[in-house]
């Protein structure tokens, strides 16, 4: 399984348009995350980089594990 590692920052005047601006830094604006647990696979090959998202891919289903750190004081 090849699983990539991406990350992305975010700002916006309310926690769920920060989301999405993380979200659009990391490349996964445009998929329906399903979110899952920590567990790697053993074998997997594990890649550090920005998510390259195929066009028609749009809406389609993406498994991601989330984590986030929230601010709310600039």
């Amino acid at each position: 399984m090849n699983i990539t590692i991406c990350t992305g920052t975010g700002s916006g005047p309310n926690e769920l348009m920060a989301f999405d601006s993380a979200l659009l830094d990391a490349g996964i604006l445009d998929y329906n995350l399903i979110y899952l647990s920590s567990s790697i696979p053993a074998g997997s090959t594990i890649e550090r980089k920005r998510f390259i998202a195929s066009p028609d891919e749009h809406g389609h289903k993406l498994y991601v594990v989330i984590s986030e750190k929230v601010e709310t004081v600039p």
